[in-house]
């Protein structure tokens, strides 16, 4: 995911859930500065064939700069 993120955006936390039964999982937290770079990311995140069923709350975008976000999606493998 690091690769993915743009200027104005860090990551703040990490969890990853290896495969049992289904896909691993991983579950993040981060920063950015606005919601035009965390668009950016989430549609980048979106595309990229080695994650699926992505979960982006919705309240992600409540502020619209200095946002917190977290999201938590499946790696496929």
């Amino acid at each position: 995911l690091a690769p993915m993120l743009s200027g104005g955006m860090y990551l703040t936390s990490f969890d990853y859930d290896p495969p049992t039964i289904k896909n691993a999982r991983i579950q993040v937290s981060g920063f950015a500065e606005n919601r035009e770079t965390l668009f950016v990311f989430r549609e980048s995140i979106q595309k990229h064939p080695l994650f699926s069923e992505l979960v982006f709350p919705a309240s992600n975008w409540v502020q619209p700069a200095d946002i917190r976000f977290s999201l938590q999606t499946n790696i496929n493998q």
